[in-house]
């Protein structure tokens, strides 16, 4: 993913009101956050598209049913058909919801999610 891709991505779950770092969570510990890594896949033709999954990652010392409400609202954020837009750098992006699923947990209380997000990049014309 370019940095302006996560840039976009950051700034959209922070619209949604989610408690969101990049690979690990460094603030004061919440009851509910989520941490974001992925993995991606360069094309090697001349539109030098990146393919990524991006790994959502949530935790929490609520109800399970607290994460579930979150993947909602990113499940309806990041529709099947994509959330497009231009980036600074020129570059077209779209975010498509792609699955989720619990994450069991050894330490009782600790509830965990995984919402995977599909991430298309490319170069603009």
């Amino acid at each position: 993913m370019t940095i302006e891709g996560l840039g976009f991505l950051n700034e959209k779950l922070e619209s949604l009101g989610i408690p969101y770092q990049y690979m690990e969570w460094t603030s004061s510990v919440q009851r509910t956050y989520f941490v974001g890594e992925y993995t991606e896949t360069v094309q090697a033709d001349e539109g030098g598209e990146i393919d990524s999954d991006f790994i959502l990652t949530g935790t929490t010392k609520n109800k399970y049913y607290n994460l579930e409400l979150v993947k909602q609202q990113v499940q309806e954020a990041f529709p099947p058909e994509g959330l497009t837009a231009i980036l600074d750098n020129g570059w077209g992006i779209a975010i498509m919801y792609s699955g989720a699923m619990p994450i069991p947990s050894i330490q009782e209380g600790i509830h965990r999610i995984q919402i995977t997000l599909q991430v298309k990049e490319w170069k603009g014309v």
